[in-house]
């Protein structure tokens, strides 16, 4: 029995049932107390559960109370309480507690302020513990969620994602916040940096997070993995929901924005490749931001979308951003790329105020492009010495080589703020150009045909005047000009409706024609706009417009010619205005 033992211990076991308030009220008594050290009322708790007690102490005629071992363990069904950690209310408990004079140890299921959770606590009572508190959250947290817990990370991440994370309560008044996240369901979206992972794409995340009470978080740690996403940084967020993040490493892939995270197999390999970049991003309260990214690589494509390619109203009111770009390497369409990059933007709310583009194409040349503040508006300039990269880039595809230059202007007094300006091109080749390839056919041009399939067709000159407003473009009288060709043209293309509408007229054997125009009465009577003189209308839809070809004007006299010519389509201008005239070919070499 031990009774011949020097030193006795006595134990006495005990077990309680009834109200949560009561047990909790009966656990706070000395030497344990553990609800008066956390800040819990006991009447203020909800629930049933049930208390096994235990004390253990030496048969000592002087007997103190740290003599005596006291523990206690519970089982809490519906528990309920307030105030956990200050500002948590905590709902259908189904908990299982230990305590002793050292601390509390809690597991079990419950709802923080609605948030269904699998949670584990460890309470330290020591006053010399650095880590007095500390907590294990499980659960699959929507956006919803994360709001009612304080935590709200919308629109960067939304939808639900699996959380696994641990709180340290230090000694001092920080936290410590740890989490590893499975975000195959969530989105994760930075819009103005064209970030993008998109749900149902595989996803991982860890963070590392401080926080202190009225303080800014501190995000240490940021990591996200996934086909379309990769990133590592470090954030702070202030306390109006601003933030800045560090990014020591981006790497972002075009499939994001296809949303299936899968490439493309038929795409130009170099055009799927990750974009890889470091550098700030920072987001006011209001949405302003800035973004800052340098590196070897970018798909610049959502970019480009963004500044030239808008499809907002003009002067819709948009938040402030400031953009800087630097990559070795950059990709503005779906073939070109530019090299040695730099873009500078400044978006105000109601247009961009200034870009600044410099860069040279992958294959020859390069461009400089700049948009700056003038008197009531907004002054365009373009130059490029490979004016066929910079077609392509604006959608005419058969073209290669050559210089150009556009001077334009925005027009901010009005509320559709209207461009208007001019484009000079400069010994331009047309390539296996399909639309000319027809033209010729039905002309009979056959020995134009054969040019075109093989070194191409020159245009030592072209003078193309412009308008753009509320989504149309109109191209005034335009001409291109060459020893073997000249074209005059004009019409709209509507970029809402995605259709065009141009009509015009092509003059093979540019030099003869120019020759018989010079003989008095007889080049009045058979030239006139040129004896070769095609007339040419396209229209409907661009992905697949409709010609129409008057192959008769290729034989008749020049005054006659109006007689056959093909119906002209219809050229609305801005504002109602007349349609200025033609503009006459001119030879090559003449201004």
């Amino acid at each position: 029995t031990g009774l011949q033992e020097r030193d006795q211990i006595a134990e006495i076991s005990s077990v309680a049932r009834g109200s949560s308030a009561d047990l909790l009220g009966l656990i706070d008594q000395k030497p344990l107390g553990f609800p008066s050290k956390l800040g819990i009322k006991p009447a203020s708790v909800g629930g049933t559960g049930e208390v096994r007690f235990r004390l253990r102490f030496p048969l000592f005629n002087n007997l103190k109370v740290d003599d005596i071992a006291v523990n206690a363990e519970a089982d809490m069904t519906d528990l309920s309480m307030d105030g956990l950690l200050g500002r948590y209310a905590l709902s259908q408990g189904q908990m299982k507690l230990k305590v002793d004079t050292k601390g509390l140890e809690a597991n079990g299921q419950a709802a923080l302020n609605g948030v269904p959770l699998q949670i584990g606590w460890r309470e330290e009572f020591s006053a010399r513990a650095p880590v007095t508190a500390r907590y294990t959250l499980k659960g699959r947290i929507d956006e919803a969620q994360r709001k009612a817990l304080g935590y709200p990370l919308a629109p960067y991440i939304d939808g639900p994602a699996e959380a696994s994370m641990e709180i340290e309560e230090r000694r001092g008044g920080e936290t410590a916040i740890g989490g590893e996240f499975d975000l195959k369901d969530a989105t994760i979206a930075i819009a103005d940096a064209h970030l993008l992972k998109p749900a149902g794409m595989a996803a991982t995340g860890r963070t590392q997070i401080r926080t202190r009470s009225g303080q800014p978080v501190q995000f240490d740690l940021i990591e996200i993995a996934s086909a379309a996403l990769s990133a590592k940084a470090s954030a702070v967020l202030n306390n109006d929901n601003s933030w800045s993040a560090e990014i020591a490493s981006l790497k972002a892939g075009p499939s994001a924005a296809k949303g299936d995270g899968q490439s493309d197999p038929k795409a130009d390999p170099k055009s799927d490749a990750m974009s890889d970049a470091r550098g700030r991003i920072a987001f006011a309260a209001n949405g302003d931001s800035q973004i800052a990214l340098t590196g070897h690589r970018y798909d610049l494509r959502p970019f480009v979308e963004t500044i030239f390619k808008d499809d907002a109203p003009p002067g819709t009111v948009k938040p402030r951003m400031t953009l800087s770009l630097r990559f070795d390497e950059a990709r503005i369409d779906d073939v070109l790329e530019l090299r040695n990059m730099a873009l500078n933007v400044q978006r105000e709310p109601t247009r961009m105020e200034k870009v600044n583009l410099t860069g040279g194409f992958s294959t020859t040349g390069g461009v400089t492009l700049a948009i700056e503040p003038a008197l009531n508006g907004r002054d365009l300039r373009l130059v490029s010495d490979n004016a066929g990269a910079m077609l392509h880039f604006l959608g005419v595809t058969d073209m290669q080589g050559g210089t150009m230059t556009v001077n334009a202007r925005y027009d901010d007094t009005q509320a559709t703020q209207p461009l208007t300006g001019r484009m000079i091109l400069k010994s331009v080749r047309a390539v296996r150009a399909p639309f000319l390839a027809r033209l010729f056919g039905a002309a009979s041009f056959a020995g134009l045909g054969a040019l075109l399939s093989g070194e191409g067709i020159m245009f030592e000159n072209g003078e193309v005047p412009f308008a753009q407003k509320d989504g149309v473009l109109t191209i005034q009288p335009s001409r291109l000009s060459g020893s073997q060709l000249g074209i005059t043209f004009e019409g709209n293309i509507n970029q809402k409706a995605d259709t065009v509408s141009i009509n015009g007229t092509a003059v093979p054997a540019f030099v003869l024609n120019t020759m018989l125009g010079k003989i008095p009465l007889l080049g009045d009577l058979l030239v006139g706009d040129g004896i070769l003189g095609v007339n040419f209308a396209v229209s409907g839809a661009k992905s697949d417009p409709q010609f129409t070809i008057n192959p008769l004007s290729a034989i008749a006299p020049g005054f006659l010619r109006r007689i056959f010519q093909a119906p002209e389509v219809s050229v609305p201008t801005p504002g109602d205005k007349p349609a200025p005239e033609r503009l006459p070919m001119r030879p090559s070499g003449q201004e």
